[in-house]
């Protein structure tokens, strides 16, 4: 049949042309990245330049939480501000930056670009097969390189790719039996524990129940390994950590329901922020004592993600990475299950997107999260397709 020889002949091609056009993208993207983002447009609002400089003032055994030598190390980088860009991650966050940090600035950054987009690449193909996806995942890579959060993360060179990459290869390793590395992998979604609460919340839970303490040992090893690395390197390290956090993000009103409530209805404490992070946990809590299998990670990882991102104490437009995770799973359910659903899950995505993009006030689109997550609840039961696992 004339449809199976261009198949097959597509694939044939796909096989023998992939890793010289991976290298020679990769090789481009370098090349690229390596040229604009020296250019102060960039610098101008560069948000690994926080990361370098905190690595490197850890590496000469400096606060990496100090305003004023942050300061000095971005300037020294090229970054043209007057005020520091701080750094609001956990201590273990600039110990595992150390080897960046030994680079130069420019090179770093490039790596840093390249990981990013290895990061999103892998996390969309691997979430398109875990959940029955074709061989070449285009959608995937669709939905992932044109949203909002990741071309903000590659813009502003933000870690959030990395909880893609961790709570993706979570899954993936836990679905193939290892638990270690399933567990080293979540370790990843610590570097901005706020945003991926509810999912490490529940990975600690099903550790608990199921006894499961390879899980439990390779989520918790990196973080205790690299706030031991900050503490040798600068003792006072989560001391300075914890002050700056004082009047760091709490204070800010960013893109998460918490703030909304803050700011909406006029209550500036900043517990507020924590009410509904703390409201999804408790439900958590209550959902593991009445359900001895919690959870089933394949059907209820979009989930969980989804009460990640709504809930979040602060974070901002990238921090909601992880909807791509969601997203990916189920526009893959919606094909099969419920097809006549198929454009309003596109349209809301085209949506969400555009508000994203143009949202002046972040903060004020704090609900979409919150509609995603209700949306997911409502269709992902009702549309799962005959012989899905």
């Amino acid at each position: 049949m004339p449809s199976l020889r261009f198949a097959q002949t597509a694939l044939r091609l796909y096989r023998a042309l992939r890793w010289p056009a991976l290298a020679a993208t990769g090789a481009f993207l370098y090349a690229w990245s390596y040229q604009n983002f020296q250019n102060p447009f960039f610098l101008h609002h560069d948000d690994f330049t926080a990361y370098w400089s905190a690595a490197r003032l850890l590496l000469e055994r400096s606060d990496p939480y100090s305003p004023e030598q942050l300061l000095a190390m971005e300037q020294a980088a090229g970054r043209p501000w007057d005020e520091p860009l701080r750094l609001w991650n956990p201590p273990w966050t600039p110990a595992w930056l150390l080897p960046m940090a030994a680079l130069p600035y420019p090179a770093a950054r490039t790596l840093w670009f390249l990981i990013q987009v290895i990061a999103v690449g892998w996390g969309a193909a691997r979430i398109w097969w875990l959940y029955g996806g074709s061989r070449f995942p285009l959608l995937a890579w669709l939905i992932a390189f044109t949203s909002v959060p990741a071309l903000t993360a590659f813009r502003y060179g933000q870690s959030a790719p990395l909880l893609l990459l961790g709570a993706v290869g979570f899954l993936h390793f836990h679905q193939r039996g290892a638990r270690w590395l399933a567990g080293l992998s979540l370790s990843l979604a610590t570097i901005k524990p706020q945003a991926t609460l509810v999912l490490l919340v529940a990975a600690g839970l099903y550790s608990l129940r199921h006894r499961d303490w390879r899980l439990m040992l390779g989520l918790l090893l990196p973080p205790g390994i690299g706030l031991l690395v900050a503490w040798i390197l600068y003792p006072p390290v989560l001391g300075s950590y914890l002050h700056q956090m004082r009047d760091g993000p709490l204070e800010t009103a960013t893109f998460t329901l918490g703030a909304w409530l803050r700011y909406g209805v006029g209550i500036y404490h900043p517990a507020l922020l924590f009410l509904p992070s703390a409201l999804a946990v408790t439900g958590l809590l209550i959902r593991f004592r009445l359900n001895r299998a919690f959870p089933n990670w394949r059907e209820h990882f979009p989930e969980l993600l989804w009460l990640s991102s709504a809930t979040m104490a602060y974070g901002w437009v990238y921090d909601y990475i992880l909807a791509l995770a969601a997203w990916i799973p189920m526009a893959l359910r919606l094909k099969e299950g419920c097809p006549q659903l198929r454009w309003i899950f596109y349209g809301g995505l085209a949506l969400t997107q555009f508000l994203m993009a143009h949202s002046v006030e972040q903060f004020r689109y704090a609900w979409i999260g919150v509609l995603w997550w209700a949306g997911h609840t409502l269709a992902w039961p009702r549309c799962k397709p005959s012989g899905w696992r």
